[in-house]
């Protein structure tokens, strides 16, 4: 009967020890990014919140760009602040020995009016922008998510993702509606880790998948 119990304890020790071992595995992969290099558990969530964060700032200044109210200048410092959020600051990032690793990002707009669609270097296209005839011009931004696939490593402390967002357009003539579109956009991302461990995204290429007209104002 003794031999009996101490058997049952035995592996009730076991079997918690097993558990121990299993959380601690876990919580190692989970923190360190060569045994989990895609960070799916690392760090997914934050990447998340800062794609969604770039994604509504790069729209809050294009609204600014297009905006007939503000001077010039302001609207030049806008750019500029766009720029901060793109790989490269919208040029071609290049290697210690000069060559390219990663274009210049591109974006790509469409329009309903005359079935075109069209591609731009970054700074080009905010340029087009400020310079659009409509008199007023709304962007707004929803339903920003990381696209399937998930995140993915291009090398050391560097990894990527495709992001989906959809992008209203609204341009007026006076107090009239003359041109409204929605956009399904897919930007690619860059993500980068320092040596302090922050990680840090950035926008790349911008793609237009589908526009449909849409009755927001």
């Amino acid at each position: 009967m003794l031999n009996h119990y101490n058997s049952k304890n035995m592996k009730r020790i076991i079997l918690i020890l097993f558990i121990v071992f299993l959380t601690n595995i876990n919580f190692i992969i989970a923190q360190n990014p060569s045994i989990n290099p895609n960070l799916e558990f690392e760090v997914r969530e934050s990447i998340n919140e800062q794609c969604v964060h770039k994604v509504k700032a790069f729209t809050d200044h294009l609204s600014k760009i297009a905006t007939k109210i503000e001077n010039d200048s302001i609207k030049e410092w806008h750019i500029e602040a766009c720029m901060d959020l793109f790989v490269g600051r919208g040029n071609d990032t290049k290697d210690s020995e000069g060559n390219v690793i990663i274009p210049a990002p591109r974006i790509e707009v469409t329009s309903l009016a005359n079935g075109t669609k069209n591609s731009y270097f970054i700074k080009n296209y905010l340029k087009r922008l400020k310079n659009l005839e409509y008199t007023k011009i709304v962007f707004k931004t929803s339903k920003c998510y990381m696209a399937s696939g998930g995140i993915k490593k291009i090398r050391e402390n560097e990894w990527s993702a495709i992001v989906t967002y959809y992008q209203v357009f609204i341009g007026y003539n006076g107090d009239m509606i003359v041109y409204r579109d929605k956009t399904q956009k897919n930007v690619r991302i860059t993500i980068t880790r320092d040596e302090t461990g922050r990680f840090d995204v950035l926008l790349g290429d911008i793609t237009a998948e589908q526009t449909t007209l849409t009755d927001e104002r």
